[in-house]
């Protein structure tokens, strides 16, 4: 995606050669990539085919050996040194048998199992009459009557466990409670991550900025208490525009969760992508003309931001299309925040000088 914005904004600014460089090696990355993943994607299906589990099993009085996932319960089942248990099963008879349990015990040292009896109470380790899926014979001989396979087992059980919603914690319930009064996040981690990587497209032209000749005529030196209250300033006007921003949402549409992340997600890059505009100079923004690769790449990322939440792929991130009415609303919302952002500036360096 940088690439691809890379050269959007070369293109932007004139540089075609540049673009079509950058074209070219995003095309050949991609095509690299793809290939490469075909092969190993080809590659790990033929070793799969190759590799699979085998069971000793009688059946009908005689011994065969099939595939572990056609064992069923009823089903006895023949382990030595070496064989993977294929289901879980009762000892019938065992020799200087020996099991490694570490994937369900956590057990480092292999257990001896034998036929014995075991109350139906007893915890898992302490069934040395059994053997379990997913455990491995570490040394001798035994018979064993199937009684559970595939989901039924204790591994499938633990396996089922997993995806389940883990109990809520102390610090999901109260980051739950957080966040401004809202019953949900603003944003999911997908949106805010969009949000930053769009945001910081533009940062591309910094460099290659304008600068106004007046800041320019003379040294200038850093002013850490000035940046400071600057940040202080902003930051606050910016935290207004947030709630009003919230309230129109919450007040005026009742968004739901989804509609209010797409418009929050739309209305906090907008004004992200102009305040930049606006807070670049001293004079008004109108007036001072960014480089030609800062506002290209700033007005196409506007553009992209309007357009996502009506993109067939919206719906990946968990946008949902925004109103008309509400549209509008941000965007006056944006323009009022510019119009505030100037008069804040404006009075901010006359107070500074």
């Amino acid at each position: 995606m940088l690439l691809f914005f890379a050269a959007g904004a070369s293109a932007l600014s004139g540089e075609w050669i540049d673009s079509g460089v950058v074209l070219a090696i995003l095309v050949a990355s991609i095509g690299i990539g793809t290939s490469r993943e075909y092969r190993a994607q080809s590659a790990a299906e033929r070793l799969k085919a190759r590799v699979r589990v085998q069971a000793n099993v009688l059946r009908d009085g005689r011994a065969a050996s099939l595939p572990a996932r056609e064992v069923v319960p009823g089903d006895v089942v023949l382990l030595s040194a070496g064989s993977l248990v294929p289901a879980d099963a009762v000892l019938l008879g065992a020799a200087d048998f020996l099991v490694n349990e570490a994937v369900l015990t956590g057990e480092s040292f292999p257990v001896e199992k034998r036929p014995r009896r075991v109350l139906p109470s007893a915890a898992l380790r302490e069934r040395t009459n059994c053997v379990f899926l997913g455990t491995n014979v570490r040394s001798g001989t035994a018979r064993c009557l199937v009684v559970a396979s595939g989901a039924a087992t204790q591994f499938g059980a633990i396996a089922h466990r997993l995806t389940l919603r883990p109990p809520e914690t102390e610090f999901d319930r109260g980051l739950r409670r957080f966040g401004l009064f809202l019953p949900f996040l603003p944003l999911l981690a997908g949106q805010i991550l969009a949000n930053n990587f769009l945001s910081d497209v533009p940062a591309i032209g910094l460099a290659d900025d304008s600068v106004n000749s007046e800041l320019v005529a003379r040294p200038r030196r850093w002013d850490m208490r000035f940046i400071g209250r600057f940040m202080v300033e902003f930051g606050i006007l910016s935290s207004l525009f947030d709630f009003l921003t919230f309230g129109v949402l919450l007040g005026l549409f009742a968004a739901t969760a989804e509609l209010f992340r797409s418009g929050w997600f739309v209305e906090s890059l907008l004004t992200e992508l102009v305040i930049a505009l606006v807070v670049r100079t001293r004079r008004p923004f109108f007036r001072s003309r960014p480089g030609r690769l800062l506002l290209g790449s700033t007005l196409a990322v506007v553009l992209l931001t309007l357009a996502l939440p009506y993109l067939p792929v919206a719906h990946v991130l968990g946008f949902v299309p925004l109103p008309a009415a509400l549209l509008a609303s941000l965007a006056g919302i944006t323009v009022l925040y510019v119009a505030a952002a100037e008069l804040a500036k404006r009075s901010f360096y006359r107070r500074a000088a």
